[in-house]
C-alpha cells in the first residue's frame, strides 16, 4: 500500500511539472492563476479518489485471502466425535431362565469334558442273570463335575425293538456331582441272561450312555473287548418284556 501511495505522489509531481510548462507556453498570463488552482484541485482529488479505490480493493482482497488461509490451514481435529444414543429403560424386569455354562459351574470347578473321564462296564454273566458294573473315573489332574439329573441311558433301536423296559433303581446324588482327580463313581445294570420268550430270543445292540454336562455325554466301553456296543438278548414280541434295571450313581461301589 505504501508503494502505491508513493507511486501516485510521484505521478502527481511529474504531471504537475508538465502542466506548468504547458500552460506557460499555451495560456496568457492573466488566466494562469485560475487554471493553476483548478489543476491542483483536479490532480489532488484524482489522487485521493484513486487512493480510496485502492484502499477498498486492498481491504476486500485482504478479507477474502484471510478467509481462504483460515480454511486451508485450520488444524484438523484429531479426536472423533461420539454420538450417545438415548437408552430405552425397560418398564419391567423380564424373567430370564438361567442355564449353567459348560465351561464352569463355579469359580473353582468346571463340568467334566468326556476326555477327562474313563467310562467302563464290566459284565458278569450268571445263571439266568447278567450284572454289569459301571465305573466313571476322573483320569485328569483336576476336579470336575458331572450332571446327575439323569440315570445312565439305555440306547437301542426303538423302532425295531419294542419289548425292552428300562427301570431306574434308587436316587442319584445332588447335581452337579464333583469328582476329584483320580476318583471313581459307580453304578450297576441288571438284565436277564436268556429271557423267557415264546420263540427264539434275538440279540439287540445296546449302548449305555450318561449325559455329563449340557451337550456332552459319555459311552461306556466293555472292559473285555473295549466295545461300546453290548449285545442284550430280547424277545421279538412286545408282550414278552425284557426288563433292564439301572442303578443310581454312587461314590462307594454298589454291592447289591
Amino acid at each position: 500500500m505504501v508503494v502505491v501511495f508513493l507511486y501516485f505522489a510521484l505521478a502527481y509531481k511529474f504531471f504537475n511539472k508538465i502542466t506548468i510548462k504547458f500552460r506557460l507556453i499555451s495560456y496568457p498570463t492573466y488566466i494562469k492563476p485560475n487554471y493553476d488552482r483548478k489543476m491542483k484541485y483536479f490532480f489532488g482529488w484524482t489522487l485521493i479518489t484513486l487512493i480510496i479505490i485502492f484502499l477498498v480493493i486492498f481491504a476486500l482482497i485482504y478479507t477474502v485471502d484471510s478467509k481462504v488461509l483460515k480454511n486451508n490451514f485450520a488444524p484438523t481435529p484429531t479426536h472423533s466425535a461420539y454420538i450417545i444414543s438415548p437408552t430405552k429403560v425397560p418398564t419391567s424386569s423380564p424373567t430370564a431362565s438361567y442355564i449353567t455354562p459348560v465351561s464352569a459351574i463355579s469359580s473353582t470347578v468346571s463340568y467334566c469334558r468326556p476326555i477327562q473321564l474313563q467310562a467302563t462296564i464290566t459284565l458278569i454273566p450268571g445263571a439266568g442273570n447278567i450284572y454289569g458294573k459301571f465305573k466313571i473315573k476322573n483320569i485328569s489332574s483336576t476336579s470336575c463335575a458331572i450332571l446327575t439329573t439323569k440315570f445312565i441311558q439305555v440306547v437301542y433301536d426303538t423302532q425295531k425293538v419294542t419289548s425292552v423296559v428300562v427301570t431306574d433303581e434308587g436316587t442319584n446324588p445332588a447335581s452337579p456331582l464333583t469328582i476329584a482327580a483320580g476318583q471313581t463313581i459307580y453304578s450297576q445294570v441288571h438284565y436277564p441272561n436268556g429271557p423267557q420268550c415264546s420263540g427264539a430270543p434275538v440279540l439287540t445292540p445296546v449302548k449305555f450312555k450318561l449325559p455329563v454336562s449340557p451337550g456332552n455325554s459319555i459311552t461306556f466301553a466293555n472292559t473285555e473287548n473295549n466295545s461300546t456296543i453290548q449285545q442284550v438278548q430280547t424277545c421279538k414280541s412286545a408282550n414278552e418284556v425284557t426288563n433292564i434295571e439301572i442303578w443310581h450313581l454312587s461314590t462307594p461301589p454298589i454291592t447289591s
